[in-house]
Formats: structure tokens, sequence, C-alpha cells
């Protein structure tokens, strides 16, 4: 339950597809930054749901947009998967990207970008002592594909939902990151790690390539976007990070994106507690 005590329901679809007995933790993260944002109750949905809203990940794609439904944060990965739909209804998209490849289709998009994972510092904010120097977080695709060292920590994507928030507990305890994974560039750069985006050579993900780290990159500003290439069986040690990386700054009005989030997808717009935590920013 969010924090709000007046028992409302979003109906959410994320992506959530069960990997060795785990789940992808960006995905997981969707639910507990909606509840938070809207003070209502979340229910999983399937992407048939027309009224569903969607929020963290590249789920923008013809299944979900041909069905209807609310966009706040998401993305795609490939403008070719994406179709038309007027009872689609847009608040934010990932990025400027994901924007162009809607409009192209006809949609009409607010120039509103954030992944909704970057507000997580405001829903967890611990107090991690730093105890490697370097960090690597992998694609689940990528898992088996290189070597670590033992004094690089290894960093898991894939969790079980207990465990979601030892994820950025992990990340917080390395100076720096190396990460395949999008959300593991994400959640390095809201808490303040510096981190490097890597490419598997010969192991190419969904999607048209590059295309939702670009549509990231570009909706905060971060020039930092040539990934390093690895290759399969490569050993990572702690000289494999670039020492001229640094952490990232923001440059993205996330105060706009919980303005914006879809408050009337309750039954009874609570707009009590829209008006209240307005008042708690000022």
């Amino acid at each position: 339950m969010g924090k709000n005590s007046l028992k409302k329901i979003i109906h959410l679809y994320y992506w959530n597809q069960i990997i060795d007995g785990k789940m992808n933790f960006g995905d997981m993260f969707s639910q507990d930054i909606v509840e938070y944002v809207s003070g209502a109750e979340v229910e999983h949905v399937k992407t048939d749901r027309p009224d569903k809203l969607l929020a963290v990940g590249s789920i923008l794609n013809h299944e979900t947009l041909s069905s209807g439904g609310v966009v706040w944060g998401s993305g795609t990965m490939d403008p070719s998967d994406i179709v038309y739909n007027p009872k689609v209804r847009f608040c934010a998209v990932r990025g400027p990207l994901t924007r162009k490849a809607l409009i192209d289709k006809g949609y009409k998009v607010p120039s509103v970008y954030g992944d909704p994972v970057l507000l997580l510092p405001r829903i967890y904010s611990p107090q991690i002592p730093k105890t490697h120097k370097l960090g690597i977080i992998l694609h689940w695709r990528h898992r088996e594909l290189l070597k670590i060292h033992p004094s690089v920590k290894y960093i898991d994507i894939l969790r079980k939902p207990e465990d979601k928030f030892k994820f950025i507990d992990d990340i917080l305890s390395c100076e720096r990151i190396l990460s395949t994974s999008l959300h593991g560039l994400i959640v390095s750069d809201a808490y303040g790690v510096p981190s490097k985006y890597c490419t598997v050579s010969n192991s190419k993900l969904e999607g048209k390539e590059h295309f939702k780290f670009n549509d990231y990159f570009e909706s905060i500003g971060r020039k930092d976007t040539e990934p390093l290439p690895l290759h399969p069986g490569e050993i990572i040690t702690e000289n494999t990070f670039p020492g001229d990386v640094r952490n990232t700054n923001i440059n993205l009005d996330l105060d706009l994106l919980v303005d914006v989030f879809p408050y009337d997808l309750y039954h009874e717009p609570n707009f009590i507690y829209r008006i209240k935590k307005l008042l708690e920013r000022k």
C-alpha cells in the first residue's frame, strides 16, 4: 500500500518475466515508484487491459499500445514496433528518441521526459560504505559471457522481490560501475555513482542497437554515450573501467515528472494527496 490512507487502485503493466526464479531489477521497481508517487495501491495487469498505466521499462510496442492505456515515463527499444492507437494518452516518456518515434506514428506527446527509476532516491536513500573500487552489472543475456576478477563486485540484475533494495546497496558500495544494463546505468546516475555504458561483442540485445540507451542519455543530457566494447571471455578487472569517466549530472526536472503523473487514473481523483505532495516540496 502507498502512503495515502485512501484505498485507490492503479492497474499497472510492467515486464515481470521470471528468469531463474528471479525478476529483472528495473521492472520490479515500477510498482514501488507508482505507489510512492500516487499514494494508491498497484495491481499488476496484462497488456490487453485498456485502462492500464505504463511506467518503468522499454515497454512501448505493438502489444502494449494496441490495447490502449496511459504512459508515464516508458520508452521503446524499437521505433518500428510502434503502432498508432488514438486511445493511448501520454503524460511523459523516457526520452526524446521515444517521443520522436511516437510522433512519427501520429501521436501527440508532450516534451516531458524521465525514466521513473530516477525517483528511487526519494524512496530509498541509505548510507552504504564503499567496499569495492569497481562493480559490474550485466544484462541478463550477458551473465555467462564475461569473466570477473574477484576484486570486482558482480551485481546481479536479476533479483527476488525481497532482495531488490540490495541491488541499490550493491551499487552504492562501489566507487565506479560498468554496466551493459540500462537500469544499471540509470540507478548509478540517480545515486551519483560514476558509470560507463558497455556492450558485449557478438551479443546484440533486443530492439534497435543502442536506441534505448541513447534515448535515456539524451533525456538527462549525458555526454558520455560511447559504449566501452567488451568481448566474450574477457576478464573484467579494476583496470577495465576508463579513468576519465565521472558521475553524471542529471539535467532533468524530476519534480515535473512527478507533477504530470496521471492522478486521474483513480476512480475518484485524490486531489488532496496531490496538493499535499506539492506543498511538501515548497
